[in-house]
């Protein structure tokens, strides 16, 4: 799931059970500087005991909070024991030496730990949500098959007897029909729920083959043109050839997806834009719909399979996405408008692969489609 690691606690966002924690460090770096303050000039063996004790809760908040942590620690711990090194300057001595080098490295270790903390965290989350998705998988898997083929036959059964009871041309068959129509309709759309839990759950087998980014972008924007009645869709590509090796197909079934979500989201008078355009070494693709947008605390959770926000949605078309492009070695990103509305930004890497490998700013141009 494209998801927001939350790789620290954040003021205002803590548990319960980080408050206590907080307190603890707060209080013991007040209790050691009191010690510090109050303790004799001339004994400096005490002092250097005192100075060490504020490795503590350096180390600890690193642990318990990230990087967040480790910066709010390391500001606090400056704060309170910079004003005893200025009351206690000796025009530079040894001993001024020593602290200030001390308060330095303190800080800087801190910085590092939480900075590690952060990417083991993240690490953490990214193998939870790997097993969680498997499961997923699984259970999706056994699921659909089961229901295929029940699907196929109503669906075929209900059409068969749509079709003979057209045939006899009796007004009282009239209602039936009418219900026999709904019957094969939401049959349709649950065939389709189903191809998408298979999509989602088998492993993903790349096709690679050296294509023209620009005419996989163009295929896939007539596509949805053709689904909609009005010209709605204006499509920049990149002027010059983005050569790549890529699954055409599945790169295809990836933006239609997004431009499908983008055209649902958007009013019917507004126009969804598509442009395709190289930042160095990588091809950016920019959806960008008018629609209501998504929240802030929502975009954790769009790519989590079934969360959706539409009445008819499955659930699935975010995540099926996310995971053709990251096949790919590239990212899949929801950004904000400025003004309303957001953007699907893909992002992909301009390299080329054997046909059997898997790999874990220009100016646009008008093109009519």
């Amino acid at each position: 799931m494209t998801y927001k690691l939350p790789s620290s606690h954040l003021i205002g966002r803590l548990s319960r059970s980080d408050r206590p924690k907080i307190v603890f460090l707060v209080l013991y770096v007040i209790a050691n500087s009191i010690f510090e303050y109050e303790t004799c000039k001339a004994a400096n063996h005490l002092h250097l005991m005192f100075q060490e004790f504020y490795l503590v809760p350096l180390i600890l908040a690193s642990f318990w909070f990230g990087l967040t942590g480790a910066v709010y620690a390391s500001l606090f711990v400056s704060l309170v024991y910079f004003p005893f090194i200025i009351m206690n300057w000796n025009h530079f001595s040894v001993t001024d030496f020593c602290r200030v080098s001390c308060l330095t490295i303190y800080t800087a270790m801190t910085l590092l730990l939480g900075v590690l903390k952060d990417r083991d965290t993240a690490k953490q989350l990214r193998i939870r949500e790997t097993e969680s998705l498997a499961s997923i998988g699984k259970a999706l898997s056994a699921v659909a098959h089961d229901f295929k083929t029940p699907l196929i036959a109503i669906g075929g059964f209900s059409n068969i007897v749509a079709r003979d009871l057209a045939r006899c041309q009796c007004t009282e068959h009239g209602p039936s029909l009418e219900k026999l129509k709904i019957i094969s309709t939401e049959t349709g759309r649950l065939e389709v729920l189903v191809k998408d839990m298979l999509d989602f759950a088998r492993p993903l087998k790349l096709d690679l083959r050296q294509e023209d980014l620009n005419q996989v972008v163009s295929r896939s924007v007539s596509v949805c043109e053709a689904s909609t009645a009005a010209r709605r869709l204006v499509a920049r590509l990149c002027p010059c050839p983005l050569p790549m090796s890529i699954d055409s197909g599945r790169v295809e079934e990836a933006l239609i997806n997004l431009v499908s979500n983008a055209l649902q989201a958007s009013p019917e008078n507004e126009k969804v834009f598509i442009r395709l355009y190289q930042a160095g070494r990588t091809a950016v693709i920019d959806i960008t719909d008018h629609g209501s947008g998504i929240a802030e605390d929502k975009k954790a959770e769009v790519f989590t399979p079934f969360f959706t926000t539409r009445r008819d949605g499955s659930g699935l078309g975010l995540p099926i996405a996310r995971k053709i492009i990251e096949a790919h070695a590239g990212g899949l990103h929801l950004l904000n408008n400025e003004d309303r509305g957001i953007t699907a930004r893909i992002t992909l890497p301009l390299r080329t692969y054997r046909s059997r490998e898997f790999p874990a700013g220009a100016t646009a141009c008008q093109v009519n489609l």
